[in-house]
């Protein structure tokens, strides 16, 4: 999935500062747990994962739409081959 098509089916929440990345624990416990995504990077490459994440984690996001039980989504961002 590409960024745009998980933005369109999953609707990204802005945080209070306006911006996508949500880095406020306590405002992320407010959440579903199935509403929130990592932010990953790793060399020049970037991608959305749901769920919590701890490796290469550049922030959170996130959604509206929550995914499901056993879904393991994967947004290409930016990757270099």
């Amino acid at each position: 999935m590409n960024y745009k098509e998980w933005e369109a089916k999953y609707k990204p929440i802005a945080s209070e500062d306006g911006s996508w990345f949500h880095d406020d624990a306590e405002k992320l416990k407010t959440f579903d747990p199935k509403q929130i995504w990592t932010w990953v990077s790793e060399g020049d490459s970037d991608w959305i994962y749901n769920g919590y994440r701890w490796i290469n984690r550049l922030s959170y996001l996130v959604t509206e739409v929550a995914w499901q039980e056993g879904e393991d989504i994967c947004v290409v961002v930016r990757e270099t081959k």
